[in-house]
């Protein structure tokens, strides 16, 4: 539950702070955008702006501490007018909206269990102030499926971040009824049912399930039809790896196997035993070959356009892929 009291000051906006747990950032003193409204705040100096007094009573001296022995701070610096009007309960969940989606895309810089728990913002009107606090409850698993696995990101890391995250939200929401629609309308994208599955896998701790969740964000992606489903869905990503310099026939097998594990979890079926002892390889090895494949489509508009757009475009595409030596894009 998000809780606000009433404070005074004298600085009109709103201002939020914050910290990533399981995330150190080795990086120069300084403040590195993640994306518009959200900065990394790195170093003694710059983050005494925010650890104040004032948020020390707000926060208690438990939080407080965490905050300040943390290597970095999450913060953001927001006018008046953008949120102008809304309740600061919801201005702080619509701001931890905003954090959410980076740690959707966190894991294409390199895999993580990073959770942000609770944030704080402070606004200020007219020398009136009033606090507001609220969290992220949703915690993050490796592919591994490891809750708290420290991880550690440089100052280009922290930069490739920012990158995938605007490349990834430009592309999802490409699409207006993403915006306001939910993950069964027709209208919804391909690419952002795909990236909801794969956002999904990561909220599990459990192997297999991630598998399944993989799978399915597979099929939105590359799927025309029901029939052969792991059959003509497996050839289609190992021609699409294969065409980018990937090794076809290892690609399909492994998109084969994944699918044997999610088989048996989609029907409530034990894993068999040739795949239940490697799981966790399986689960990592997967997310990899998720990796790859987003910075394949990522890079490639036309490709991009293809995937996220009918039926007769995509079989039209692998055709081409598959039985010829030209380009399909």
């Amino acid at each position: 539950m998000a809780a606000h009291i009433d404070y005074f000051e004298d600085k009109d906006g709103y201002s939020f702070v914050s910290t990533f747990r399981y995330l150190t950032v080795d990086a120069p003193d300084g403040v590195y955008n993640l994306m518009p409204g959200v900065d990394v705040v790195v170093g003694a100096e710059l983050k005494k702006k925010y650890l104040t007094p004032e948020l020390r009573d707000i926060s208690g001296r438990i939080e407080f501490e965490h905050l300040a022995g943390a290597s970095h701070l999450i913060v953001g610096d927001v006018p008046i007018s953008f949120f102008d009007g809304m309740p600061l309960t919801l201005v702080i969940t619509s701001w931890l909206g905003w954090v959410d989606w980076l740690l959707q895309d966190s894991w294409l810089i390199k895999d993580n269990s990073i959770v942000c728990e609770i944030a704080y913002c402070k606004h200020t009107r007219e020398n009136v102030v009033q606090w507001a606090n609220n969290g992220l409850y949703s915690k993050m698993f490796t592919a591994r499926g490891r809750p708290d696995s420290e991880v550690i990101f440089n100052a280009e890391e922290i930069q490739q971040w920012n990158v995938a995250c605007e490349t990834i939200r430009s592309m999802i929401f490409s699409n207006k009824a993403v915006m306001g629609g939910r993950i069964s309308d027709k209208g919804y994208s391909r690419f952002a049912r795909f990236y909801h599955f794969l956002d999904t896998s990561r909220r599990t701790p459990y192997e297999a399930v991630k598998i399944a969740h993989c799978c399915s964000a597979l099929e939105s992606l590359f799927s025309t039809d029901t029939v052969e489903l792991s059959h003509r869905l497996s050839e289609r990503v190992a021609f699409l790896f294969a065409n980018n310099g990937g090794d076809a026939e290892t690609v399909y097998q492994f998109v084969k196997d994944c699918y044997s594990v999610r088989s048996s979890v989609t029907h409530g079926s034990p894993v068999p035993s040739k795949f239940s002892k490697g799981l966790e390889d399986q689960s990592e090895t997967l997310q990899s070959y998720m990796r790859k494949l987003i910075f394949i489509i990522t890079k490639n508009k036309k490709l991009f356009d293809v995937l996220n757009g009918g039926n007769e475009g995509i079989e039209l595409y692998f055709r081409k892929l598959i039985f010829s030596n030209v380009s399909a894009v």
